[in-house]
């Protein structure tokens, strides 16, 4: 998928010191079309090799997906006096996709050529959804004897409401992976009405910052009611349902003049999630707990920091791949009951010499699905989670002469092994991509070109082949990641 055309403008009006008003919206039109493919030639090799990065197992006059999506909101504040600042925001935002794609099943190996084959459909998808999203908030700082609280009391609102339509065809017959052929296209299949529903939150918060001698304690609850009604049209069904639920945080950090600052958090959370399975049944809200300790160290008098944490985060009603969906919603998804995920993380940051940055990070994740509804799959890991993953950035800006305001920089990706699935019987090889950047500063050699600035950015620069998903052995569900992409960017900020 591309993006064709991003725009996004913002202005803000302050009519004194005291109170800002900022205006902004974007429009997105991104277009694309694949096909998917199978786990034999993308993760694991045939007799035939592996299929290239360009594969096209459906039909390239009918795979498409477009989408636009376009919001338009404000943010007002005011700040009263030194203690109180109000903060009102309001957004309002659309989507709407358009996706043409053909549906992979049944893997068939020839027992005498060794040609392997799939069954091919083509189906059609048609959502919209828009929200309207509300958000108010009085921070009040004060103290209370050598305590200096930053309290915040806050109430939010939101509305979402998605339709989506369907239409589907099963006469495609079947179609050899490593000889396609493209003719004799079902007739576009007709769009019915699938689903649609409403979903409304709403939340009240507070949360207190209190400082004091080199401590800061952080304080915060929030209470959220839900409703989300679904229709499910194929059967003229109704679900309706109702949640609320309590969350919370507390963290704590000790501030050294050392510049060493140890913390601990832990915290818990509450999602409604939109949508129903290919049941009709709507989906339970996503819940969260997480519990954090770390390290941050910024030596006194320089430009860098480094931090290193350790967590255990545990998510309950995880949405994920149906495993075995329905052919007319082959994209239909199901609720992980739980899943715990314990990592450590080291990150950091350098100014090692004028105009030299360097950023670096490293994760380690173990993932376990620790309550289910499938036995089998008790105890594996979550799909798509890495155990490794690590980044590496280097950029290096002229600093004078006639180079001046050029930067070049370069860097490395890696993400490693993971299961694309919850059988855990697809594992994805690692890989690393190489990505690298130039950019220029018109303004360092003609004042008059001040906040002119040129950008090109490269991902997988070398163009790597890489499995990024891959959810079944017996059907095309499988990706490979995004090759060669090259983005130049003009700026001007005045």
């Amino acid at each position: 998928m591309t993006t064709a055309f991003f725009f996004a403008p913002s202005l803000t009006w302050r009519p004194g010191d005291a109170t800002a008003l900022t205006v902004y919206g974007h429009y997105q039109h991104d277009v694309g079309g694949n096909s998917p493919l199978p786990a034999l030639g993308t993760v694991y090799p045939t007799q035939f090799g592996r299929l290239p990065v360009d594969a096209f197992l459906g039909y390239p006059d009918f795979n498409r997906y477009k989408r636009d999506q376009f919001s338009l909101g404000y943010e007002f504040e005011h700040r009263f006096d030194d203690r109180f600042l109000l903060r009102h925001k309001l957004q309002y935002s659309n989507i709407e996709m358009d996706y043409r794609y053909s549906v992979l099943t049944g893997l068939q190996t020839d027992p005498v050529t060794g040609a392997i084959s799939l069954g091919r459909s083509i189906q059609h998808t048609h959502d919209t959804a828009s929200s309207l999203t509300m958000d108010n908030n009085l921070q009040a700082d004060f103290d209370t004897g050598p305590l200096r609280h930053t309290l915040l009391v806050g109430l939010d609102h939101t509305r979402l409401d998605f339709d989506s339509y369907w239409g589907g065809d099963f006469t495609a017959g079947r179609v050899d992976v490593f000889a396609p052929h493209h003719d004799n296209r079902p007739a576009d299949p007709a769009l019915y009405p699938d689903q649609d529903g409403t979903q409304y939150q709403t939340g009240l918060y507070v949360q207190d910052q209190i400082r004091w001698d080199g401590w800061v304690l952080s304080l915060a609850g929030r209470h959220d009611r839900a409703r989300n009604t679904v229709h499910n049209s194929n059967d003229g069904s109704t679900t309706r349902q109702r949640d609320s639920a309590f969350t919370g945080r507390a963290g704590l950090v000790r501030l050294f003049d050392n510049g060493l600052a140890p913390y601990a958090s832990y915290s818990t959370s509450f999602e409604p999630t939109a949508g129903a399975d290919a049941n009709g049944d709507a989906f339970e809200p996503r819940t969260a707990r997480q519990i954090e300790i770390g390290l941050r160290y910024q030596p006194s008098g320089t430009d860098a920091h480094i931090g290193v944490s350790a967590y255990r985060l545990t998510q309950s009603n995880v949405l994920t791949q149906d495993p075995e969906p329905p052919a007319s919603n082959p994209w239909a998804q199901v609720q992980t009951g739980e899943v715990q995920v314990r990592g450590f993380e080291l990150e950091g940051k350098a100014n090692l010499a004028a105009g030299f940055d360097l950023v670096a990070s490293y994760a380690w994740q173990d993932s376990e699905i620790t309550r289910t509804n499938t036995a089998a799959q008790l105890g594996n890991r979550f799909q798509l989670t890495p155990e490794h993953q690590a980044t590496f950035w280097a950029f290096y800006t002229v600093q004078g002469g006639a180079l001046e305001g050029l930067g070049i920089g370069g860097g490395l990706r890696h993400v490693g092994r993971r299961f694309g699935d919850l059988n855990n019987q697809i594992e994805l090889p690692s890989f690393t991509l190489v990505d690298a950047a130039l950019s220029y500063d018109f303004g360092k050699q003609d004042p008059l070109l001040a906040g002119v600035m040129l950008r090109l950015n490269a991902s997988n620069l070398f163009d790597k082949r890489h499995v990024t998903s891959c959810a079944s052995l017996t059907s095309g569900n499988c990706y490979y990641g995004e090759g060669r992409s090259v983005i130049a960017t003009l700026d001007y900020r005045w």
